[in-house]
């Protein structure tokens, strides 16, 4: 059961209609937020004032888990544990620096990542306590969102656009379902790379390590998912 009474926040993109986005544990690439959804209002946007999040920081991959660690701990509080795991585990900083790269977004910079699995419950409450959320971390709202619930029967509460994140909780394009994640800030320091770099080495030997003389594989065939030249 959700936790009644709260206020909180999420993000979308550009022209995007509630649904079609699976709730990930892992780093990687996402759509670009600008604020317009097509079932929300146009023009709703608020401004949040101080929170948890160091909106001004968030460039180095230290600052990003830290930032990651407050903004799980949070959906816990409302959602329980359950709500972020990865591959079936808590989620944890540890656990994410050693399987989840930061995710390229072009020219050099990255971000970091983490998909929620929110219980499908009471869709107006579960507004409200998305923007609890986002005005606990500082957020401000996203113009575009549904303010409450759509006349499709769906909600999209998108927030952190003006602060260079992205938070979301959406109905999914069916509307038996909620998709959520959180994005932190564009980087382009040298530890976003590194520890890119050192997420991807390490799968490309496990992955090495799974053929033998008789199942020959070069090195440099197996794909880097988040090479930007890979094709999906």
């Amino acid at each position: 059961m959700l936790v009644t009474g709260l206020l909180l926040a999420s993000c979308g993109g550009p022209g995007e209609e509630p649904g079609g986005e699976g709730n990930e544990g892992h780093g990687g690439a996402e759509e670009p937020m600008s604020g317009q959804n097509g079932e929300g209002t146009p023009g709703a946007e608020g401004t949040a004032g101080e929170g948890l999040i160091d909106i001004e920081g968030g460039l180095t991959h230290q600052e990003q888990m830290a930032e990651l660690e407050i903004v799980v701990e949070v959906m816990r509080e409302y959602f329980g544990d359950d709500v972020a795991t990865i591959d079936g585990k808590p989620w944890s900083a540890e656990l994410h620096e050693a399987e989840s790269a930061p995710g390229p977004e072009g020219d050099g910079v990255f971000r970091q990542r983490v998909g929620f699995d929110v219980p499908f419950d009471d869709l107006e409450e579960t507004y409200e306590v998305a923007e609890e959320i986002a005005e606990r971390l500082g957020l401000s709202e996203n113009p575009g969102n549904t303010q409450g619930i759509s006349q499709y029967e769906k909600i999209f509460y998108g927030a952190g656009l003006a602060e260079g994140r992205g938070f979301l909780i959406a109905s999914t394009a069916e509307g038996d379902a909620f998709r959520s994640h959180y994005q932190t800030r564009l980087s382009d320091d040298p530890s976003m790379r590194e520890a890119y770099e050192r997420v991807i080495d390490k799968n490309r030997r496990e992955r090495e390590e799974e053929f033998d003389v008789d199942n020959p594989r070069q090195l440099e065939d197996i794909d880097d998912p988040f090479d930007d030249d890979s094709s999906d």
